[in-house]
């Protein structure tokens, strides 16, 4: 394994859009804009609509993904101990031997009339515990009849909803401009509502940490944001239907936005490699899994070890890791909340016994298991065959994407509330488009770094825009 191959892959990743700059643009640009939607949320429907998954993160390119939110219901407010609030609705967690990292969820009361009703729908009297107690099924289940019923006001028609964990996956068709043009979306909506525990947080900020990864200063800053509590259990427990799911998603973003260079393209890589290599044998490693791997190597490892001359060392060290978790201790922990173990209800016996012969192939390999990724194969021949190309290529690939994030961020800062539930929204919705001179400068300079010949784009009756779809898809992905 040589330092040059390493950075020649820490340069290939740059090229296709992963270098620091990307991403944090990326992250910057998701942030942005469902901070424009929660912010309209929150007023009108007491709602907080967060950026999740890798989008949010900015590993993913603009176009490589679905679309993951987490719909925060701020009317309430879950806690450890905690008496009636004044205006919102209090939340105490119930004491009891749940499985780590999920817990069961007591309602004690509020004066907020208004709120009452919503929580008094998934209220259930458990017998055995003699208590009342929230139901993460009901809670689930109702979501799921008012996201179909919701679809048709915005103008979508809702093609696919389904329950998938604790996210109700959609899928939806938006129509614009009266069926001339219509696309597919494809969104993960986690709902949750707000969960403020010290005994968690206090417990991961105080662990003993030998290296230098997390800083003081992010420990501090992760250790004050609040948790949330989604609608799931664990498969395996008797009580399912009554646990929620704890988890720290604002405080693990920050963790991700402190990590070095080449800690972010350790789990690009990594995300790469089961996409390319594993998922097509065995779909049971998860993007959540692998971004919870990378922070326990960055914290178990010296900050001196992640540099661009080791990038192919750390991503096999990684994969041992992940080794040693599945066959020897049969426990990947959560980094937030060490007694959960990620593996227990999601990897079956003979997928784990897969995944470790899989695993030890890949380590075997060493840096070639790179080359089986078609698309960094092909960039890193290109760089090595034509650097001047290679790097007019990432000139032009990067300012599409930022012409294109600037056209995301201008978008959704001219959808106004009063515009959705209109008939005409589309058409007014373009009207403010054409007010505005920067944004049709933005659209016309993406059009002529596409080769996009204008009349024959509108003269085609906008079919051409599902090509282009497709085509910055394979350019962004």
């Amino acid at each position: 394994m040589t330092d040059q191959f390493s950075s020649l892959l820490n340069s290939t990743l740059d090229t296709l859009g992963y270098s620091i700059e990307n991403i944090s643009l990326r992250a910057k640009v998701s942030k942005t804009v469902k901070g424009m939607c929660s912010e309209r949320c929150t007023k009108q429907f007491g709602l907080k609509l967060l950026s999740a998954g890798s989008k949010a993160e900015g590993v993913s390119p603009i176009f490589a993904s679905d679309e993951d939110s987490m719909l925060v219901y701020t009317d309430y407010v879950c806690v450890d101990f905690g008496d009636i609030g004044n205006g919102i609705y209090v939340i105490m967690r119930y004491l009891d031997e749940s499985p780590p990292g999920y817990i069961k969820l007591r309602p004690l009361g509020a004066r907020n009339i208004t709120a009452l009703p919503w929580l008094l729908i998934f209220s259930m009297y458990v017998t055995n515990l003699d208590i009342v107690l929230l139901s993460s099924m009901s809670f689930r289940n109702f979501l799921t009849l008012i996201y179909s019923r919701l679809m048709p006001y915005l103008g979508s028609a809702n093609k696919v909803s389904k329950v998938s964990g604790p996210a109700l996956a959609l899928t939806v068709n938006r129509c614009m401009l009266n069926h001339v043009f219509s696309s597919d979306i494809y969104a993960d909506i986690v709902p949750a509502l707000p969960y403020y525990s010290s005994s968690i947080l206090e417990q991961w900020k105080d662990r003993k940490r030998l290296y230098e990864w997390p800083t003081t200063d992010t420990i501090k800053e992760v250790s004050t944001t609040e948790g949330y509590v989604v609608p799931v259990g664990h498969k395996q427990s008797e009580e399912q239907n009554f646990e929620w799911r704890v988890c720290y998603t604002t405080g693990e973003q920050k963790l991700l936005g402190s990590l070095n260079e080449v800690q972010i393209k350790l789990y690009v890589l990594l995300k790469m490699i089961n996409s390319c290599v594993i998922k097509g044998q065995v779909d049971c490693l998860t993007s959540y899994m692998i971004k919870n791997i990378v922070m326990w190597v960055s914290e178990t490892c010296r900050t001196g070890t992640f540099t661009p001359d080791n990038l192919s060392r750390v991503v096999l060290q990684s994969l041992a890791f992940l080794r040693n978790c599945l066959l020897y201790s049969n426990f990947l922990p959560n980094y937030m909340i060490s007694d959960r173990n990620l593996l227990f209800g999601k990897v079956e016996v003979q997928e784990k016994l897969k995944l470790g012969k899989i695993i030890a192939e890949l380590l075997h390999e060493g840096e070639h298991i790179f080359l089986r990724c078609e698309k960094l194969k092909n960039a890193m021949f290109i760089m090595c065959a034509n650097p001047a190309l290679a790097f007019r290529f990432r000139a032009w690939r990067n300012e599409i994407e930022e012409l294109f994030l600037f056209a995301h961020v201008n978008i959704f800062s001219k959808i106004k509330p009063d515009m959705v539930l209109r008939s005409t929204f589309s058409y007014d919705l373009l009207f403010e488009y054409m007010k505005d001179k920067s944004f049709v400068e933005t659209v016309i300079r993406l059009f002529n770094l596409l080769s996009i010949d204008e009349r024959t784009l509108f003269g085609n009756g906008f079919q051409s825009f599902e090509d282009i779809d497709k085509w910055l898809d394979r350019l962004f992905s």
